[in-house]
């Protein structure tokens, strides 16, 4: 940027390319490592201990999405920390062996055409097909290359996005409005799974997606740990490694629902450019996709409809949600204590009233440092047939700085008294 005065007053500094990039870097770094959100870890699977021996398994795992398809979104490739690299960076003993036959299946570089069961170039960031290599690919020529590194393998399963485009919600093309979407797993991944568990001791997976997988599959104890790491663009990788390494405990936190049934959403019905459900096209050729869900999209539907016991025929909530909105495990454990509140102005309804809520957190873990994020959530006023209210709602939320064993931070949520409120216009 030149030096010069905008015209709202700002003074810019000069940066060279060099500058910027370095930035622009370090804010990736730092995106992914505070981004990323621990789904599940059991036996304490993660982290891992330092040399520990890992394969690389999954096509997506050489060709993971870096950001998202509209505009400039994940166009640069040049400057990419391929995860063989990231991860032996972190400490791992990645096994360089099976990471070279992914790397040819793969046809030598990003972006190619794949050696084995046809994937194109052309695919590898589309958000209407699902790529992976075949079982039969695996169990030929993969399975000679595991050698002694058969106790952990990582598993990446990628799904991209797009501005003005929806995910295709009939991966098979069939027609059905009941068949699988571009959000479920396909045979081939599933397939890949079953040669992990056929081959080694434990499994972690990667879930590389721009939006809610149906992650039902998290489930299988074959499964030990799983890691969302939305799209990490170029420089993500290397601090993913140190998240699985335990130099970065996870501290994201999940900003949607994850249904085990995308069907159970009722947006289901109105989206997707495929001939599944309301999509529209207008006399003057334009497009759109009929809204129809007032204020009960993400957690404030799924929440709403568990309270007037929508799901009760299903088993409950917990058959019908996988991960909440705002889930987020973590390698150590915290405490929260209510403080005080303070009601400002009075706890009058003026304008950007407020009432001040401090909260002690502590890090009552015993081994790994961490960040939590106290999530502030409001039930307002509701009467039915009168006034439409989502059964909770987000009002604030604060995170703390990094916390060591027996470390205590106070935070401040500030909550405007209006949002507390609620107006019937009636």
């Amino acid at each position: 940027l030149a030096n010069g005065t905008q015209g709202n007053g700002i003074t810019n500094n000069t940066y060279t390319s060099d500058e910027c990039y370095e930035e622009g870097y370090d804010v990736c770094v730092n995106i992914a490592g505070e981004g990323a959100v621990l789904l599940k870890n059991k036996n304490n699977k993660l982290p891992l201990a330092e040399n520990e021996k890992v394969s690389i398994l999954g096509a997506m795992s050489f060709n993971y999405v870096l950001g998202g398809t509209g505009s400039a979104g994940g166009k640069d490739d040049n400057n990419t920390v391929m995860m063989n690299l990231a991860f032996e960076e972190a400490g791992m003993d990645v096994n360089t062996e099976l990471w070279n036959v992914l790397k040819d299946a793969c046809g030598g570089a990003r972006a190619k055409n794949a050696k084995y069961d046809g994937i194109t170039s052309q695919n590898w960031t589309g958000y209407t097909t699902i790529n992976e290599f075949s079982k039969n690919t695996y169990d030929t020529y993969f399975k000679s290359a595991i050698g002694t590194y058969d106790k952990t393998a990582i598993v990446t399963f990628a799904r991209s996005g797009s501005e003005g485009a929806s995910p295709t919600m009939d991966i098979e093309n069939t027609g059905s409005t009941l068949n699988r979407t571009y959000f479920e797993l396909s045979d081939r991944e599933k397939d890949l799974l079953t040669f992990c568990k056929e081959n080694f001791e434990s499994t972690i997976v990667l879930i590389n997606s721009a939006a809610p997988m149906e992650c039902g599959f998290i489930d299988d104890p074959a499964i030990d740990a799983a890691l969302w790491i939305g799209l990490p663009g170029n420089a993500g990788t290397p601090v993913i490694g140190e998240v699985l390494r335990g130099e970065i405990t996870p501290s994201g936190h999940l900003v949607d629902t994850y249904p085990y049934d995308l069907k159970d959403d009722p947006a289901y019905v109105n989206s997707g450019m495929d001939g599944i459900g309301k999509y529209q096209r207008t006399a003057a050729g334009g497009n759109y996709v009929d809204y129809a869900e007032g204020i009960y999209t993400g957690y404030f539907w799924y929440e709403t409809a568990s309270a007037e016991g929508f799901f009760d025929a299903r088993g409950g909530y917990d058959k019908v949600v996988q991960y909440p909105f705002g889930y987020g495990m973590s390698y150590t454990d915290f405490s929260w204590e209510l403080v005080s509140v303070d009601k400002a102005n009075g706890g009058t309804l003026a304008a950007n009233a407020t009432v001040e809520f401090k909260i002690a957190v502590e890090n009552i873990g015993e081994e790994y440092a961490g960040r939590d994020v106290v999530q502030f959530y409001v039930h307002a006023p509701y009467k039915l047939g009168e006034i439409e209210k989502p059964e909770v709602k987000l009002v604030g939320f604060a995170k703390t700085a990094l916390l060591k064993p027996d470390d205590v931070q106070e935070l401040t949520i500030s909550v405007r008294l209006a949002d507390l409120a609620s107006y019937d216009c009636y």
